[in-house]
C-alpha cells in the first residue's frame, strides 16, 4: 500500500508538538545552503524560533536536553528524501543560494515560525512549488501561490487554496496564515484573556499557556509574563497558576497530609546533586531527579538519562530517554536513520519500519 505523504518543509515546527526548544543554536550560514545541507540548518532555524518562542517551556518538553538532533534526524529521513523526488519530477524548485534568508526568517519568526507551520514569504524563493492550484500533488511544498496539498481519501492529492474561518480542514497546513485546524475548521486560536481548551475550545496560539484547561475543563489563555511570576521559594501551582520564573523548578517539597503536596519554587541543581520532583526538572538537561512522585518518593538524585536498553527515566511530564533515543514499552531505544535495524516506527527517524528496516516515507504518485 502507498504511504500519503501530506508533509511541508515546516512539519518538524509539529511534529514535537511545537513544545521543544533549544539551549543553545548554531546561526545559519550567510552564504548558500546546498539541499543536503538543509537538515542541519533548518534544524538550528527551527530551535532557535522555539527557543524565542516557548521561553521557559523549554525545558519542561525538551527530550534529552537536546533539540537540534531530533529535528535533523527527521528532516534528514523524511523530509529530504521526498524533496530529492520533488525536484526530480520538476515539481519543486530548490535555491541554496536563497535558503540563508529563509532560513534567518524561520529562526527571528519566534511564535510566528510555529504557528501554523507555513514557511514566512522569504522561503517563497527558496523553495519554489511548480504545481498550480488544481493541480495533482504529494507535498505542500509544490503547489504555488500559497496553496497547500489537499488529500480526501484519494491519491494524489489537489493543490487547493489555503482556507479562511469556518474552512473545513484536516490539518492546520489547509488553514490560511494565523488559523488553526481546530478538528475540522480553520480557526482563529484565542489569545490572551480568551477561553481555551475544555470539550469546545480550541487551544491557545502557540506561546500562550491555557491556565485551568484540560481536555474536559475550560481554561484560559495568558501570555508567559502573566503565569510565570513566582519566585525562589513562593509557592507555585502547575493547574491554576502562578508558575515560577524562568531558570526555576515548581517541586513538590513536603506532603504534610495525603493527596495535599506543597508546591515551592526551587532552583535547579548541579550533576549528582540531591533533587526534589518537579518541573521542569531540577538535574541538568542530560539527567534527570530519580524521585517517583506516583510513589510518594519527592527526594531523588540527578542521574544521566538511560540509553539504548535501559529503562525509561520517569520525569513528571512524562517519560524521558537519552538524546538520540525514544522510549518504547518502558525501554530506550535508540533512533534509527533510514537503513536501520526497527522493530517499531517509532524507532525510525522517517517514521516508518518496514521488514525490520527504517525507510524514507513513501511518495504517493499517480
Amino acid at each position: 500500500m502507498v504511504t500519503r505523504v501530506r508533509r511541508s518543509v515546516v512539519l518538524a515546527a509539529g511534529l514535537l508538538a511545537l513544545l521543544s526548544g533549544c539551549t543553545e543554536s548554531k546561526a545559519p550560514p550567510a552564504s548558500s545552503v546546498p539541499l543536503a545541507q538543509l537538515p542541519t540548518e533548518y534544524a538550528a532555524a527551527l530551535c532557535a524560533a522555539a527557543d524565542a518562542c516557548l521561553g521557559p517551556l523549554v525545558p519542561v518538553f525538551l527530550p534529552g536536553g537536546d533539540c537540534e538532533t531530533p529535528y535533523e534526524g527527521r528532516i534528514a529521513n523524511a523530509v529530504l528524501p521526498l524533496f530529492e523526488a520533488a525536484i526530480a519530477r520538476g515539481t519543486l524548485g530548490y535555491d541554496p543560494a536563497l535558503m540563508p534568508a529563509c532560513l534567518d526568517a524561520i529562526a527571528a519568526g519566534g511564535c510566528d515560525t510555529l504557528a501554523g507551520g507555513l514557511l514566512p514569504a522569504a522561503c517563497d524563493a527558496a523553495v519554489a512549488g511548480t504545481v498550480a492550484v488544481g493541480g495533482a500533488c504529494d507535498l505542500d511544498a509544490e503547489c504555488r501561490d500559497d496553496a497547500a496539498c489537499v488529500q480526501d481519501a484519494v491519491c494524489p492529492g489537489t493543490c487547493t487554496a489555503r482556507g479562511g474561518p469556518g474552512r473545513s480542514c484536516t490539518r492546520t497546513e489547509e488553514c490560511q496564515r494565523g488559523f488553526v485546524c481546530d478538528s475540522t475548521t480553520c480557526t482563529a486560536p484565542p489569545t490572551d484573556g480568551q477561553a481555551c481548551q475544555g470539550p469546545s475550545a480550541p487551544d491557545c496560539r502557540v506561546g500562550l499557556i491555557c491556565v485551568g484547561g484540560s481536555a474536559s475543563r475550560q481554561g484560559t489563555c495568558h501570555t508567559q509574563a502573566g503565569v510565570f511570576t513566582a519566585v525562589e521559594g513562593a509557592a507555585c501551582d502547575l493547574q491554576a497558576g502562578p508558575w515560577c520564573q524562568a531558570g526555576l523548578s515548581c517541586v513538590v517539597d513536603s506532603i504534610p497530609a495525603p493527596g495535599s503536596p506543597v508546591l515551592l519554587c526551587a532552583r535547579p541543581v548541579a550533576s549528582g546533586a540531591a533533587c526534589k520532583g518537579g518541573i521542569p526538572d531540577q538535574c541538568p538537561g542530560d539527567e534527570y531527579c530519580t524521585a517517583r512522585l506516583a510513589m510518594g518518593m519527592i527526594d531523588g538524585t540527578c542521574a544521566p538519562l538511560p540509553v539504548g536498553g535501559e529503562p525509561c527515566a520517569t520525569r513528571v511530564a512524562g517519560p524521558v530517554c537519552a538524546a538520540g533515543h525514544t522510549c518504547i514499552s518502558s525501554l530506550c531505544r535508540p533512533l534509527q536513520p533510514n537503513g536501520g535495524a526497527c522493530g517499531d516506527a517509532a524507532e525510525c527517524y522517517g517514521g516508518v519500519c518496514t521488514s525490520g528496516v527504517c525507510v524514507a516515507p513513501t511518495l504517493c504518485v499517480p
